[in-house]
């Protein structure tokens, strides 16, 4: 009944409305259109524009936005960058780009930033954007990392966005890097007044470094460096939630670690850290970090470690300390187990320079990442750093469940300039000296040579010692610690012996100093210990065909036979010589030239055995010679005897028949 009365009034009502007004009037039905890719501008320029950058080079980005869309809708910003490639390298890549801690810049809204400094990334999450004529801008700091190379590298920076469920293109930006020669300051005069007493200036709190060591499937531990004495509080948790757990550190330091315990496996996280600095009244925030946890616990297991250069390997004692110049090539291998989840291993060079109120935390040097060489087996080249210093070497291990460790190497890299050779008076390095090296062995209480020290194998092209010294006199060698003989040895200098103990008494190589020889005495003594040492190599090589025994009996076999050759040919050469003197005694006819004709035949015969027996007997003595150098004398005398006797049948028989000049 209420129903019936309601629609009659709603009827009556109508009724009296005027047709003009409905006429008139023109309803507006409005809809939400969707957005498209092109409802939104971006672009992304570098402060250096394409300038070619060099090591430690800071670099600014910026990115500018801007929404030409009637409705605002969420926007996510996302920068990231990529590896640098190196040229000519058949696609190498190489970590180029260290994060400015701090320098990503809110929105003009007050969004601030989420870095995920695993993956080189970060973002800005815009809850609205709505349409505007004019740009929004953010910006980001990168610093050039040391570079182990001198060729060019690219590397590419990429910022792409997501506006409400429209993903934008994405847009690039390419620069290119290459290592420049270093530049000396100008002596510059200084000033002719004295200048007023500076006013002392509190300098802001500064958060270094933030290096993440693991991330597990339950936890998160990474060290955290400020730039003075300060204690952390760090903010954690799901990161579209605010951060309201918390751990805080009551120790007072430049540096801390941190460990985030009870995490969700499989899940992203995002922390921020407040450094505060009680004494002169100072704090900072860090920037916001995310991470995502393993889905599992981690399996990998680093078991075993090598690191050689050139053959030696460098951790011979992994307590110790290896010294290697700069810029020289090594080779780091690690033996893990349980690798069927391993994703990824990357080494790099981390300075261990002790931090403190004078010192900085600097970016690790070089980077590499280990290929599997066999099952378990990873190995990688890199170029040690090209500043002198202490360095530890990290180990970076990723799975295919997200989990990460970081381990450094048992040993302890020293940097330091090579061994170097000069002239004792005048101080210029001398080029092409000789250098043999022997370690001491404990077990058995003398100096052995580096090959038998370190159980080498056999070159391709025989022996690799002695080392010699380039043009500036250096000998680029690396050497783990221990004590050290080094022999020397230069045309036209004196033979020169150092020795020290490397990574303990001595944390450098040394400077040998030479003193002149007279050239004449000098040559000598160069020349005879460049023979004896060339037999030596010719022997190594020899035995890498043949067994000592096998080549000792075939060239006493030689030597038998070149006996035999100048017995025959001695009694071939009295026959002839009795014969001839029958012939010259005989009496002929006037102009019978067939006796001079048998003469000249017979001389001819005799003078070309003795040439054969000239080179056969040079041959002799010189294998006699190398077998002595080589075997020693007891071991050679088979040859001795057999080049005596060649030799007096040459100077007693066949010497007057040489033909006379």
């Amino acid at each position: 009944m209420k129903k019936i009365l309601i629609l009659a009034l709603l009827l009556i009502f109508g009724f009296f409305i005027p047709k003009d007004v409905l006429a008139d009037e023109t309803l507006l039905v409005t809809a939400s259109v969707r957005p498209t890719s092109d409802n939104i501008n971006l672009t992304l320029t570098s402060s250096r524009g394409t300038e070619l950058l060099n090591e430690g080079d800071n670099v600014t980005f910026t990115v500018s936005y801007r929404s030409a869309s009637y409705d605002a809708y969420p926007f996510t910003l996302t920068v990231y960058w990529d590896k640098g490639i190196i040229e000519d390298s058949s696609g190498n890549t190489l970590d180029i780009y260290d994060y400015l801690l701090g320098s990503a810049s809110k929105t003009d809204n007050g969004i601030t930033p989420t870095v995920d400094l695993q993956n080189n990334q970060i973002s800005w999450s815009i809850p609205s954007l709505g349409s505007s004529t004019a740009y929004h801008t953010v910006d980001f700091i990168v610093r050039v990392k040391s570079l182990p190379t001198d060729k060019q590298i690219s590397v590419d920076t990429h910022a792409n966005g997501i506006f409400d469920i429209v993903v934008i293109p994405e847009v690039l930006n390419r620069s290119h890097i290459k290592r420049q020669p270093e530049k000396f300051p100008t002596n510059i005069p200084g000033p002719t007044q004295p200048l007023a007493t500076p006013i002392p200036k509190v300098l802001p709190l500064i958060i270094r470094s933030i290096d993440i060591r693991s991330i597990t499937n339950n936890s998160l531990l990474f060290d955290v460096v400020t730039s003075d004495p300060a204690y952390l509080t760090v903010y954690y948790g799901f990161c579209d939630n605010p951060l309201t757990q918390n751990i805080e550190s009551n120790l007072i330091s430049y540096s801390h670690r941190t460990e985030i315990p009870g995490l969700q496996a499989d899940t992203a996280y995002c922390f921020q850290i407040l450094a505060k600095d009680v004494q002169k009244n100072r704090l900072v925030w860090s920037d916001r970090f995310k991470f995502l946890t393993a889905k599992e616990k981690e399996r990998f297991k680093i078991i075993q470690e090598y690191v050689s250069w050139d053959n030696l390997p460098l951790n011979f004692n992994t307590l110790g300390k290896m010294l290697v110049p700069p810029k020289e090539i090594i080779v780091v291998t690690v033996v893990m187990e349980e690798t069927q989840t391993v994703k990824k291993i990357v080494g790099k060079f981390v300075s261990r320079l002790v931090l403190g109120a004078s010192t900085l935390s600097t970016a690790h040097i070089g980077e590499v990442r280990l290929s599997e060489v066999s099952r378990g087996v990873f190995a990688g080249e890199i170029a040690t750093p090209s500043q002198i210093g202490e360095y530890d070497f990290q180990i970076q291990v990723s799975d295919d469940n997200n989990a990460f460790t970081q381990k450094k190497l048992s040993a302890v890299f020293l940097i330091v300039s090579p061994l170097k050779i000069v002239d004792l008076s005048s101080g210029k390095p001398i080029e092409n000296a000789q250098v043999t090296i022997y370690r001491f062995e404990e077990s058995a209480k003398r100096y052995v040579s580096l090959q038998e020290s370190f159980f080498l194998p056999q070159t391709e092209n025989g022996v690799i010692f002695p080392y010699r010294s380039n043009e500036k006199g250096e000998v680029n060698i690396g050497l783990p610690e221990g004590r050290y003989q080094f022999d020397i040895a230069a045309v036209g200098y004196e033979d020169a012996q150092g020795s020290v103990y490397l990574g303990v008494d001595d944390l450098v190589y040394p400077t040998i100093k030479m003193n002149k020889q007279p050239s004449l005495i000098a040559t000598a003594t160069y020349l005879s210990g460049a023979m004896q040492k060339g037999a030596r190599v010719a022997a190594f090589n020899i035995n890498r065909f043949f067994s000592t025994k096998l080549v000792f009996t075939i060239l006493l076999c030689y030597e038998i036979m070149t006996l035999l050759f100048t017995l025959l040919a001695f009694f071939i050469e009295e026959a002839t010589s009795d014969k001839e003197k029958k012939l010259l005694g005989q009496t002929h006819e006037p102009g019978d030239q067939s006796v001079k004709r048998k003469v000249i035949f017979d001389k001819l015969i005799i003078e070309e055995l003795i040439t054969l027996i000239q080179i056969n007997l040079t041959i002799s003595v010189l294998v006699t010679v190398a077998f002595v150098v080589v075997q020693g004398f007891f071991a050679s005398w088979p040859f001795i005897i057999i080049s005596f006797i060649l030799l007096v049948i040459w100077f007693f028989g066949f010497r007057k028949s040489l033909p006379e000049v």
